[in-house]
């Protein structure tokens, strides 16, 4: 970060202008002195995070959070398991005395 200057008048510039002036600017360097000095202090904790300060993690702003990791790309197809709904079960026949009932259910996909 660059340093601030308050630029100076030439002395004697200044000593041809009338007292009242002089004191005048004097104020003004001196304002402008204070002002570039608390400027600085307060870029100085602006540029602070968890990372170069005390600070905990909570306090930073998401848009100073570094970036999340890519995860890699899984062979597995998304969503859940392939399952049919119960109207997709159907009886295969009408069962005879002692025989078993047989189902057929149809996979979605």
């Amino acid at each position: 970060m660059k340093k601030l200057e308050v630029p100076q008048i030439q002395i004697e510039i200044l000593q041809a202008l009338p007292v009242e002036v002089q004191e005048y600017i004097a104020g003004l360097q001196k304002l402008l002195e204070t002002l570039v000095t608390q400027n600085q202090e307060l870029q100085g904790q602006f540029a602070q995070n968890s990372q170069n300060s005390s600070k905990p993690p909570s306090s930073d702003p998401p848009f100073k959070r570094p970036p999340k990791k890519a995860k890699e790309k899984s062979f597995r197809p998304q969503g859940g398991q392939v399952t049919g709904s119960l109207s997709l079960i159907k009886p295969c026949g009408v069962p005879s005395s002692g025989a078993r009932r047989v189902l057929v259910v149809r996979a979605i996909g």
